[in-house]
């Protein structure tokens, strides 16, 4: 089945789907290829102007990349970036941390492994051994 847009999915998935509904002509596919790209120059840029702490808390892909200092901010934000426990990456979601560590807002990007290699139950385990 494919949507009007000529791509091989569901109406309702074409629906829900923010790549369909840009406001250029581009189509779909391209669209991601550009939000990823300006995904990754956000993390290249945050890489160079922004104190970054990596840290481990499990196995795999259960990293936690702290931006900003942690021990002088007032306030944290943890931030689990979205894929539906399928894709992304934490360093994909890094878009907001320049503008919140300015404002003395220290961001937790967390990591975790997806519900294709493990079940979903011990991904959300994964999300609150990250909180603790």
């Amino acid at each position: 089945m494919s949507c009007h847009h000529g791509i091989r999915c569901t109406p309702q998935e074409c629906l829900y789907s923010p790549s369909h509904w840009s406001a250029t002509s581009k189509p779909p596919d391209s669209v991601i290829e550009t939000f990823i790209t300006n995904l990754q120059s956000c993390y290249r840029d945050n890489l160079q102007t922004v104190p970054l702490q990596t840290v481990s808390y499990g196995d795999g892909k259960q990293i936690i990349d702290i931006w900003g200092n942690e021990f002088e901010s007032a306030t944290a934000l943890v931030l689990f970036h979205g894929g539906y426990w399928q894709e992304g990456d934490r360093k994909l979601f890094t878009s907001p941390v320049k503008v919140l560590v300015d404002k003395g807002i220290a961001v937790a990007c967390v990591g975790y492994d997806f519900a294709t290699i493990i079940c979903l139950n011990d991904v959300i385990e994964q999300g609150a051994k990250a909180l603790h």
